[in-house]
């Protein structure tokens, strides 16, 4: 998956997400390249060779010392009044305790934060989740014919066709591919299988079959009637569906989408700049797909996370960083982008280090601290700063 939302007014936000890509753009050859996207909503992303990229994120794990614990998944969390205690986690070895300090809850899920009874909402006021989509690569494509010369990077077309014969549902006819980093390669972030639970392995299982039938009966397609695809194969399809949207903290801040749309800035707080545009993808059996920008070409801004979305009202020693941030459902799909994960899991590393060494609360670490740790560590456009 393309990494997105990282560059806001054309810019780096910097820190951990400039660290890792200009390290694979620093590779010979170049395993990364920065593109600008046809919907100027977009702008800016980054392509890189997947295979790569990943070994880069277990070298900088491995360099900075990081222990890695691999297939396992959160047991019971322990709990001492308003403090997590420990927490039991299950791999195929067994069942393991893991103490610590402070707990950072980057799991997507937030099963730790729930477990440890922070209070959550799910999905919009009707409870409806966005929809999942599997993603998958088609190589020995004719890539000259398949991006026409007013559209390099990305394509899009209407598959009625498909519609028509029940191969996949009305909602998704609209195929789009963007150009992959390897030559005669395309990138499809388009097989959608809406009402998918992401809480339960069973609805993620029969949403992944689902996607994956839409997945051969498209490759299918585009080989008989495109000849961009003629000689085309599928070249790799995602393991299971991402989901996009599931539990969302309560925090010391609840993001809303009028901070998104007055483009607030948090000058004391704010740890990562974004202007991704609310990316709503299929909320239910029928909601629809849109992608709203907040801002204008003429009027180019961007808003600020603060940091206290990501710090639990009452839990002395957890924070949690990424989709699971204290936001309302509108307002969660555009901070959930990349980069800005990436630095809110930088700014809440940052703050367990000062709770830790002041023998403080989460709640008491100071904001304005983080963002100065943030600053010395290259995130950009925080404090007076702009970007």
């Amino acid at each position: 998956m393309p990494l997105g939302c990282g560059y806001p007014c054309q810019k780096s936000v910097g820190g951990i997400f400039k660290e890792y890509i200009d390290s694979l753009m620093a590779q010979d050859p170049p395993a990364a390249w920065i593109r600008l996207l046809p919907d100027s909503a977009y702008g800016w992303d980054v392509y890189y060779n997947q295979d790569i990229a990943m070994a880069k994120f277990y070298q900088m794990l491995e360099d900075a010392g990081v222990h890695l614990i691999l297939r396992a998944y959160t047991g019971e969390v322990m709990m001492d009044k308003d403090e997590v205690a420990g927490i039991e986690y299950h791999d195929v070895l067994g069942t393991s305790l893991l103490k610590a300090k402070v707990y950072i809850d980057c799991t997507g899920n937030g099963d730790i934060a729930a477990r440890a009874g922070v209070p959550y909402e799910v999905g919009d006021e009707q409870g409806h989740m966005m929809a999942g989509t599997l993603t998958f690569i088609m190589a020995n494509v004719d890539t000259d014919a398949a991006f026409p010369t007013q559209d390099k990077e990305c394509h899009n077309f209407q598959a009625d066709e498909l519609v028509e014969s029940g191969a996949i549902p009305e909602g998704i006819k609209t195929i789009y591919y963007t150009r992959n980093a390897n030559p005669g390669q395309v990138f499809f972030n388009w097989a959608m299988a809406r009402e998918v639970d992401g809480l339960d392995p069973e609805s993620i299982l029969q949403g992944s079959n689902k996607a994956r039938k839409y997945i051969l009966a498209l490759a299918d397609y585009l080989r008989k009637n495109v000849p961009a695809f003629k000689s085309a194969y599928l070249d790799g399809i995602g393991p299971l569906v991402g989901i996009r949207d599931t539990r969302r903290f309560e925090g010391m801040y609840y993001l809303t989408e009028q901070d998104l749309m007055s483009r607030k800035k948090f000058p004391e707080s704010g740890i990562v700049c974004c202007d991704n545009v609310f990316d709503e993808a299929g909320r239910g059996a029928d909601g629809a797909v849109t992608h709203d920008s907040i801002v204008t070409v003429k009027n180019s801004d961007y808003y600020q996370i603060p940091f206290e979305t990501l710090v639990p009202k009452k839990i002395r020693n957890l924070m949690f960083a990424g989709r699971i941030m204290s936001a309302d459902a509108r307002a969660m799909t555009s901070s959930r982008g990349m980069a800005s994960c990436m630095i809110m899991g930088q700014a809440t590393g940052a703050a367990s280090v000062m709770a830790i060494h002041n023998h403080t609360a989460v709640q008491e670490v100071s904001p304005a601290e983080v963002v100065k740790k943030l600053q010395q560590l290259g995130v950009a456009g925080l404090g007076d700063e702009a970007l």
